[in-house]
């Protein structure tokens, strides 16, 4: 689960998704395992100062299928959000420093290096497609100054000011839609404990051409 989770960091940093959406997929769980998950408690200090802090919990996984969600919170943590028994669960994992995960191919992440009892091994893939070109009108803003009066100790002050214009202007665009993918087996040894598969999709408006807003 842990390598699943540092899996979809490292794919989200390295295949350049910043922004928040996580990879969204299935938990195929075959065998039940333990996975250590960080969490953050808000009455621990020290000389009466409160302050944050983590402890590690043992989550454990159960057979079966489960929606599983991995957000990237962090360039060192990832949070996995799925059902266990019912409830939701969340599991946060720190993710090991200099670890890379191609665009496209395979990767494999030690136990060690996961601080987990399990390694994972899986590969991920992205897909970029664009739509046919759009050509028309879209609304737009451009700024205008004007010249506004006031009295002020019975005298007249002028002063430019901005002034917010709606308009349209003539475009010429396509959208570019990319699709991560990503697949992660987590083993222990020999034996398969569990696999995911998820896809994370992003949509880009690419402008060819903008005229002049009036």
């Amino acid at each position: 689960m842990k390598t699943l989770i540092q899996l979809s960091v490292l794919a989200i940093m390295t295949l350049g998704l910043s922004s928040c959406d996580p990879f969204e997929g299935i938990l195929k769980t075959k065998n039940t395992f333990t996975v250590v998950s960080t969490e953050k408690q808000s009455n621990c200090g020290y000389d009466g100062n409160t302050y944050g802090c983590e402890q590690k919990v043992n989550v454990r996984i159960p057979v079966g299928d489960q929606n599983a969600k991995l957000d990237f919170v962090g360039r060192d943590q990832i949070q996995i959000t799925t059902n266990i028994n019912g409830r939701k669960t969340y599991i946060n994992m720190a993710l090991p420093r200099n670890l890379n995960v191609p665009d496209n191919g395979a990767f494999e992440i030690s136990a060690r290096d996961l601080g987990q009892s399990f390694s994972a091994k899986g590969g991920s893939a992205t897909n970029v497609s664009d739509s046919q070109p759009y050509r028309g009108y879209e609304q737009c803003t451009y700024t205008r100054y004007v010249v506004e009066c006031n009295v002020v100790n019975n005298q007249q002050v002028c002063r430019e000011v901005p002034r917010t214009v709606y308009g349209q202007q003539y475009v010429e665009y396509f959208n570019r839609v990319t699709t991560k993918n990503l697949n992660v087996n987590f083993v222990d040894t020999t034996t398969v404990l569990a696999t995911f598969n998820g896809s994370r999709s992003s949509s880009q408006k690419i402008y060819q051409m903008k005229n002049q807003c009036f």
